[in-house]
């Protein structure tokens, strides 16, 4: 009997371990490379409002009973959950209160610079991007390059006549490609649901990131990538760029399939109806917004 209870005991231990281990997938690249990646898909978004509006009230109560000491980071909580369902406008003067007696408090920089995008203020939320970024340089896992050259570009674009196609705004370094591949799913996974479909700039950092991935990690996650890019989309001979691309990764994956250099993951891809289900994403993201985006809904903090 205590020969079974061991037996048991250890059986748990490993159920336990297997349970928080890293989830790794067999993937393969343009040149046909497979590799083994230990992240989620980056197209595997995360979109609940149920869940932020839970968080919403759960923020509000504890502003109410939270010490002085303690309330700025409750308001602060709040006001990332108002700029995730859509508000960031109301966002924006709680943060800027905030500010006059927390300045060098990261999070309320880094919130306030995610609003003041949001709401089109280009200019203020470089300024705040790159305070919070001097504050906590290693923040949001080292990623937030990403954001900064995103802001980059959006500013050349306001003070040109260029266009997103016109630009290379991610100018990724392909020598840490491994590095660069969690971090671009970890910021596209943040940035894609707060933003409002159409929005060019988008999209071409969402086709700059699905190259990326064709190139060194993942043909699979690209083409859903290319996918996404087109739902972001407004120009109808991008679309049409993107529709190439994703009709090139496909016939090379059924051609590296053929050579038995099969990915392990979108096994839909390798069907003949593939497209229905891309079709199905492209569309989701081309009427996407945030749940709360154009409602006037006043907060009382």
């Amino acid at each position: 009997m205590k020969r079974y209870a061991q037996l048991f005991i250890l059986f748990l231990i490993l159920f336990s371990l297997r349970s928080v281990a890293c989830l790794n997938y067999y993937v393969v690249d343009s040149s046909g490379h497979r590799n083994m990646h230990d992240d989620y898909p980056p197209s595997n978004i995360f979109i609940h409002p149920k869940y932020d509006i839970e968080d919403l009230k759960a923020s509000e109560s504890k502003i109410l009973t939270a010490t002085t000491s303690d309330k700025y980071k409750y308001i602060s909580n709040y006001c990332a959950t108002l700029i995730k369902l859509g508000r960031h406008r109301e966002a924006i003067p709680i943060l800027e209160n905030l500010l006059k007696d927390k300045p060098n408090e990261y999070e309320i920089n880094a919130n306030l610079a995610v609003a003041y995008e949001l709401n089109g203020q280009i200019d203020n939320a470089l300024t705040f991007l790159k305070k919070s970024i001097s504050i906590s340089p290693d923040s949001h896992n080292e990623s937030e390059w990403f954001h900064l050259r995103i802001l980059e570009a959006a500013k050349n674009l306001n003070e040109s006549n260029l266009n997103p196609q016109d630009i290379s705004i991610l100018k990724i370094q392909s020598d840490t490609s491994k590095k660069n591949g969690f971090q671009i799913s970890y910021q596209l996974k943040e940035r894609i649901p707060l933003t409002k479909a159409t929005n060019n700039l988008l999209s071409k950092v969402i086709e700059e990131s699905a190259d990326f991935y064709s190139a060194n990690i993942s043909l699979e996650w690209a083409i859903e990538l290319y996918a996404i890019s087109i739902g972001y989309s407004s120009d109808n001979s991008i679309k049409t760029k993107l529709w190439d691309k994703m009709n090139l990764s496909r016939q090379k994956l059924i051609d590296f399939k053929n050579q038995g250099k099969e990915g392990s993951v979108s096994k839909y891809l390798y069907k003949s109806n593939w497209k229905k289900k891309i079709n199905q994403r492209i569309n989701e993201w081309a009427n996407y917004k945030p749940y709360y985006y154009d409602k006037e809904i006043k907060t009382t903090f």
